[in-house]
């Protein structure tokens, strides 16, 4: 069974779920993987979020496929909004450095001016870095203490194409907003992908199997820890409804980024450097679809 022989049962089981049948044998291809990976994390202020992003998309354009990043607005081990980046690099240290140097290049540029549209911004590096060779099998526990057992999740999603500066400020000061709106959204996380890989997985054109979410948009994950100890049935649903209500503000701003978003000028400088003035970006009319 392939492309050739019997092309619609490959198409079927090539992207389909558990309704084809049954398949009694796999041969899969194997391609070599480093025992240990340059992996960790890069912990920057919240006022760093326009040069982080910023960053990422322009990287993730020329990325190598070895590399991987995850951007994720939570709070840090303080318990205060932190921007943590998650990098991998199946590889060694000093490929894995030189993959990432745009980003550890923020600290290296600490104090000089970083200009966005209408503003300018003073760099800070990371707060911390624990980036570091370790062994592979640990890379996808990484993330684990950030959600310990005995605890209730809630999770949604988002996609896009792209993030723009704009967006992702916008978006993060409506997070913190949300957080404070409620006390069981303290947990409350967003973790935006940046996987160069979505080039080889598009290799296959949709149309090619079943699968019919196979698009090149990335993934961002909206995070709901709630205590396990909470039982006010109530208040849990309150939080989820106000979850829902952030996922639909991030989707209207990600949909007006195909636009030209439009800010007052006043609010250009606040959006960039404070965490706590909201932006309410509009869209320029479009023409009616017709």
């Amino acid at each position: 069974m392939n492309a050739t022989a019997n092309e619609d049962l490959f198409w079927g089981i090539r992207g389909g779920g558990g309704n084809f049948g049954v398949v009694t044998n796999f041969v899969l291809k194997l391609h070599p993987q480093p025992r240990t990976v340059f992996a960790g994390f890069v912990v920057f202020l919240p006022s760093m979020l326009g040069p982080v992003v910023s960053v990422l998309e322009e990287w993730l354009s020329t990325a190598t496929p070895l590399a991987n990043a995850n951007l994720v607005f939570a709070p840090g081990p303080d318990g205060n909004a932190a921007i943590i980046v998650i990098v991998v690099y199946h590889g060694g240290e000093e490929e894995g450095k030189k993959a990432f140097k745009p980003l550890f290049d923020l600290g290296e540029n600490t104090g000089q001016m970083y200009m966005f549209p209408g503003c300018q911004h003073t760099l800070i590096g990371p707060v911390d870095n624990k980036t570091s060779m370790i062994p592979y099998e640990v890379v996808n526990g990484m993330i684990n203490r950030m959600a310990p057992p005995g605890n209730h999740y809630y999770f949604t999603g988002i996609t896009r194409t792209h993030l723009t500066v704009q967006t992702a400020v916008a978006i993060h000061d409506h997070l913190l907003k949300m957080r404070a709106s409620h006390p069981l959204l303290g947990g409350f996380a967003m973790e935006w992908m940046y996987y160069p890989m979505v080039q080889k997985i598009m290799s296959v054109k949709p149309e090619d199997m079943a699968f019919r979410m196979r698009t090149p948009d990335l993934g961002c994950l909206l995070a709901l820890k709630l205590d396990g100890s909470v039982k006010d049935e109530e208040a849990k649903a309150k939080a989820k409804e106000l979850l829902t209500e952030h996922r639909l503000f991030c989707e209207k701003l990600i949909i007006s980024q195909a636009g030209d978003i439009q800010q007052p000028e006043s609010d250009k400088c606040a959006a960039y450097a404070s965490l706590g003035k909201s932006i309410s970006p509009t869209r320029k009319r479009l023409p009616p679809l017709t």
